[in-house]
């Protein structure tokens, strides 16, 4: 299990540990693009145009991984890495856990550790998940939330 902690208590950034592995997320302030640090290999994560529901992880000038909405009112996305085509979506219509598959299976399950907090954790349900992806699946999920929380408040 990979735990994920916000780190502080207005804090949109999140530190994950576990498994033998750790990160960081950030958030830019003002955009839906940010920092991925997993276990010391710094990836920037980079929205492709504002209104285009596509983001690309990179490390230096090469693509990890890339990752599309895949319609406006859903919250499932489309994620593409080395390994292959996966999907994260949320588990129902308003809860906060998403699930992300390779095909019919399920590779992990991302939820929140109660129904109060922003702290989390990923559960993987393979035995090798490369730990960059599930970071960028997890900052998807973050972004998702984050997104609901700025709407609620307006």
């Amino acid at each position: 299990m990979i735990r994920c902690n916000p780190q502080g208590m207005f804090s949109g950034n999140y530190d994950l540990r576990g498994e033998g592995h750790s990160g960081t997320l950030t958030f830019n302030w003002l955009s839906e693009q940010g920092m991925l640090v997993a276990d010391r290999s710094r990836h920037r994560i980079r929205k492709e145009g504002m209104l285009s529901g596509r983001w690309v992880l990179l490390k230096g000038s090469r693509k990890v991984a890339t990752a599309q909405k895949s319609n406006p009112f859903s919250r499932t996305f489309e994620i593409n890495d080395d390994d292959g085509a996966l999907t994260l979506r949320a588990s129902n219509m308003i809860g906060r856990t998403f699930r992300l598959e390779r095909g019919v299976s399920l590779v992990a399950r991302i939820s929140p550790l109660h129904p109060l907090t922003r702290k989390s954790q990923i559960v993987t349900t393979r035995r090798h998940v490369d730990f960059t992806t599930l970071a960028f699946a997890f900052w998807l999920v973050a972004l998702t939330r984050r997104r609901s929380s700025q709407s609620a408040a307006h």
